[in-house]
């Protein structure tokens, strides 16, 4: 298809039609470059009619080599003029070989075009039209010089390489620019082949498109590949302009996600995102303007939610305002960060008398409201040396109640102590505010220790009102009482702290509660060694009758009775006599371990040799009624604490009476590595839960030794035994 040599003058225009599948025309109008001049030896015609039933491109080259020029030998000195007129309803262009202009269709900016043609062969044209691309599909896009503005609800995809029959803009090319009237409902609009200018692919090429939401809901556009997110007028970017380069958009939208994971969209930055920087207080909102974070000064970042203050953070640290919480707080408490380490006491006697002395030469330390009585000064103590440091400081930090100012920080009466108040006594307690108008505050973690401190010193005045001016009884039940709760502890056994009371060899020694009459006597006393622990034997110490025992009646044992002999002394030496060849000799005597069921089961269990059943000869039965010495020893069976002993649960509980509500089968064996082997012996007493200590005092052995070296010990012992008894085997 060359434009043909018409053998005359054409006054007029050239038609040049473009098929549905689209077509070229070229043309060299170089007279001399042919056998036969350009048109005839006549003047080629310099207007150009584009008939576009599909895109249209034409060639013209030495477009000033005309015959007319050629004629005179002025083909450097003259301007040959061209017009390209585009009847059609596709894309054509012109090229002079070097550059290429776009002639749009019918009814759009640029479809008549006038060039000039220079000397040197090349055009100039008024190319007054923008690029605009072809949509489709949608027969609802208003035909416009500027932009469509689009009502849908929702679009569907518009394919730019494929021409809809009849349905493309009311049968007119469709801009690039498009508003989305989003009002009513959010809108989606997704454009494939964006490369594509109707239907001529200039993917090679950077196409232009812009988009304007001027609705209330959001917008998403998308290429195929990405989306991009449109804000609602006036909330964020709601404008945005897309270059399309090899038929990907690229816009100017910060929010992007995928096709493949559409949601949520993410805003990228490549460097460091500012705000307020034209402003002295910045503020970075979220969902609406009652909830932000606010950079007021310097050294000063806030948090607010819903209009209050929630966090603040500083150059120095932060403030938590208001009431938290959480699910676990830790602290730095490593040794390596910290120095001048000192026993609390130490600390608290130095300020008690630090104190006593500021008491006396200043009273200056006033509040802000002087009308506050618990900003009063403390009653002056005594500059003693005699002075209990506990008693000064628990008279010196005058615990209050009161009520907040501000009821959003936390309503309701609160409990606590005030800064000014603890600042007298114990200052390095206390912050000092940095800014003016600061409140003071108070490090809680030192008030714990302080306030843990008074607790243990209260605990030892008690120790001392039990046990007497004893120290090695002191020691022992301050060991004993390490890492425990005593209230705790006494309420779960159910029993009462007796003072121990010395035998004739100098053991203490514990008494028990009177049997029934008609009880035998017990034929001896064990003495009690340095390793029981004096506190453990006194909780066993003098109590009512099985029957009037609370803890019995509340598990059903209103009927229980005991036949413990009267006056009878427990003690037990760790270097075993002939009486206790092995730890299950107490299978046979009145004290046992505190599980009092049948011995010989639970000593054959360990791998010894049990003499005799306590059926045989224990004076205390572990039948049906449960001795005194150790009244609820099954109790566990129907608590939310379980005996963990795989020994039959359901015999353990039948001996007291009790429902196992649970079998401790499938949790048994040695739960821990150091339980205190049945307090010497290979197999562990399953007895956790901090208890051990308690287990292991009452058999007269103390816990301080691994499985292993249990295991060696137990050998050593039936070695022993074994010897002694002339080789009789275990």
């Amino acid at each position: 298809a060359i434009i043909a040599d018409s053998g005359e003058f054409k006054n007029g225009c050239f038609r040049l039609i473009a098929v549905s599948a689209g077509s070229s025309y070229s043309k060299d109008l170089d007279i001399t470059t042919g056998t036969t001049s350009a048109c005839s030896n006549t003047r080629c015609p310099q207007c150009f009619e584009m008939k576009t039933s599909g895109p249209l491109a034409l060639t013209l080259l030495n477009c000033h080599k005309s015959d007319f020029a050629l004629m005179f030998s002025m083909t450097s000195n003259t301007l040959e003029k061209y017009n390209f007129i585009n009847v059609g309803q596709h894309w054509a262009t012109v090229t002079d070989g070097t550059n290429t202009y776009d002639v749009p269709p019918q009814g759009k900016a640029g479809s008549n075009m006038e060039c000039y043609c220079s000397f040197g062969g090349l055009l100039s044209c008024d190319s007054t039209m923008s690029p605009m691309l072809r949509v489709g599909t949608d027969t609802a896009l208003v035909d416009s010089d500027q932009c469509a503005l689009l009502n849908s609800v929702s679009l569907t995809t518009i394919a730019l390489d494929k021409e809809q029959d009849g349905a493309i803009c009311n049968f007119r090319f469709c801009p690039n620019c498009f508003l989305f009237q989003s009002t009513s409902a959010a809108m989606d609009m997704t454009i494939t082949n964006c490369g594509y200018m109707g239907k001529k692919d200039l993917s090679a090429e950077m196409t232009v498109f812009r988009f304007s939401n001027i609705g209330t809901n959001m917008v998403s556009i998308s290429d195929g590949v990405n989306i991009w997110s449109l804000s609602p007028r006036s909330s964020g970017p709601s404008f945005a302009e897309c270059t399309c380069t090899a038929n990907l958009l690229y816009c100017s939208l910060p929010s992007i996600s995928t096709v493949a994971s559409p949601s949520p969209a993410v805003a990228g930055f490549p460097y460091d995102v500012r705000v307020g920087a034209q402003t002295t207080a910045g503020k970075l909102q979220f969902t609406n303007a009652n909830t932000y974070i606010v950079h007021t000064s310097t050294n000063l970042l806030e948090v607010y939610m819903n209009t209050v203050r929630s966090l603040s953070f500083k150059n120095t640290g932060g403030t938590l305002h208001g009431t938290w919480s959480t699910d676990s707080a830790t602290v730095s408490s490593d040794a390596r960060l910290k120095r001048d380490i000192e026993p609390l006491g130490q600390t608290m006697s130095r300020l008690r008398r630090s104190s006593s002395k500021n008491n006396k030469n200043n009273n200056n330390n006033n509040s802000n409201n002087n009308n506050d009585k618990s900003l009063e000064e403390p009653p002056p103590i005594a500059e003693s040396d005699e002075e209990d440091t506990m008693q000064w400081l628990l008279a010196s930090l005058r615990p209050v109640s009161y009520t907040l100012i501000n009821e959003k920080l936390g309503g309701g009466r609160r409990f606590g102590f005030i800064a000014q108040d603890l600042e007298k006594v114990l200052p390095e307690m206390v912050t000092q505010p940095t800014e003016a108008g600061d409140p003071k505050r108070v490090y809680m973690l030192d008030l714990i220790a302080v306030l843990t401190f008074g607790d243990l010193e209260a605990l030892r005045q008690k120790v001392r009102d039990v046990l007497g001016e004893d120290a090695e009884a002191q020691e022992d039940l301050i060991v004993e009482l390490s890492g425990r709760n005593l209230r705790s502890m006494l309420a779960e056994l159910g029993h009462e702290v007796s003072k121990p009371k010395k035998s004739e060899t100098g053991a203490k020694e514990i008494t028990t509660a009177r049997p029934e009459e008609g009880q035998a006597e017990p034929e001896a006393s064990l003495e009690t060694s340095h390793h029981v622990s004096p506190f453990m034997a006194a909780v066993s110490g003098p109590r009512e009758s099985v029957g009037e025992d609370e803890v019995l009646r509340q598990e059903g044992q209103k009927n229980s009775k005991s036949r413990v002999p009267k006056d009878l002394v427990v003690s037990v030496d760790p270097e075993q006599t002939d009486d206790f060849l092995n730890i299950c000799a107490w299978c046979g005597e009145t004290r046992r371990l505190p599980f009092d069921l049948r011995s010989d089961f639970v000593c054959e269990d360990a791998g010894l040799s049990c003499r005799a059943s306590s059926r045989a000869q224990v004076t205390a039965s572990t039948g049906d009624e449960q001795p005194e010495l150790f009244p609820n020893a099954c109790a566990w069976c129907g608590e939310t604490r379980h005996l963990p002993f795989a020994l039959g649960d359901e015999f353990i509980c039948r001996d007291v009476a009790l429902e196992c509500n649970e079998s401790s089968a499938h949790r048994q064996a040695c739960i821990s590595v150091n339980v205190c082997a049945f307090c010497g012996c290979e197999r562990h007493l399953p007895f956790d839960f901090g208890m051990d200590g308690f287990v292991c005092d009452f058999a007269g052995f103390e816990c301080d030794y691994s499985t292993e070296e249990a295991k060696q010990r137990r050998d050593w012992m039936i070695e022993e035994v074994s010897d002694a008894l002339g080789g009789e085997t275990f």
